[in-house]
């Protein structure tokens, strides 16, 4: 059985790492390796771990509470896939059509240009937000090449 001693010392290990980059002792980028590795082992563990509770929670109710954590069992969600309906593969496609003539009167209207449709109606601009900018890692990439 693992002890909240053991957790807490993970834990305790990882604000070290984050203090360790943050005061220029550790590479940023040798510190983001080690968290994706570690990332990548902990959703897989919890992958497995689930599968176990899973099995044992059909014992328990619907929530319930183990240790000081309250669980609840969900139901998995029906995924619907249209793909393969020419319906919607059609409507897809004009939906497509429509959103890449307003991406582009937004590109224009960056660069001072208004479009403006054949009936002269300057053309409406959707609302655009941005997402913070990030950092893609490949792990491993050097081994065994």
């Amino acid at each position: 059985m693992t002890n909240n001693s053991t957790i807490k010392s993970m834990i305790d290990q990882l604000c070290k790492l984050v203090d360790n980059v943050e005061e220029g002792i550790e590479s940023p980028f040798e510190a983001l390796s080690h968290l994706k590795e570690i990332d990548v082992f902990i959703k897989d563990a919890q992958k497995q771990v689930m599968e176990v509770a899973l099995h044992e929670s059909q014992y328990e109710d619907k929530t319930f509470i183990k240790g000081d954590h309250q669980f609840t069992k969900m139901s998995g969600r029906t995924i619907w896939n249209f793909k393969k309906l020419k319906d919607w593969k059609q409507s897809k496609d004009n939906l497509k059509a429509i959103e890449d003539k307003y991406k582009t009167a937004f590109k224009n209207s960056q660069n001072g240009l208004t479009i403006i449709t054949n009936d002269g109606e300057v053309l409406e601009l959707p609302e655009v937000s941005f997402t913070k900018d990030t950092l893609s890692i490949k792990m491993n990439i050097n081994k065994n090449h």
